[in-house]
């Protein structure tokens, strides 16, 4: 789950291949003028991550964080920036991941 979320990080802000080129953050800050949005979604990238790395064994209610704090990621990419950029993007919600 960790890798998956910091993939999904590391595409938007272009770190792919281990240098900080002109990903859909930049995008956002420069040509859609929304350097809250891009902060928020750094912010919340930060806080999932940390909610998926404080998960161990069964602690339903460290699960539930990182649960929580995906799903409004999810909200702030799908509906937010989306909406800015003028696309859709087409996470799946049932396709296992």
């Amino acid at each position: 789950m960790f890798d998956n979320i910091e993939g999904a990080r590391k595409v938007y802000a272009d770190e792919t291949i281990g240098a900080n080129g002109y990903g859909i953050d930049d995008y956002a800050v420069e040509a859609l003028n929304v350097p809250d949005l891009d902060a928020q979604i750094d912010a919340r990238f930060t806080t999932t991550l940390a909610a998926v790395q404080a998960i161990s064994g069964t602690r339903f209610n460290a699960a539930q964080s990182a649960i929580t704090e995906a799903n409004e990621l999810l909200r702030l990419i799908k509906r937010k920036l989306a909406e800015r950029l003028n696309v859709f993007f087409g996470f799946n919600d049932d396709d296992g991941d």
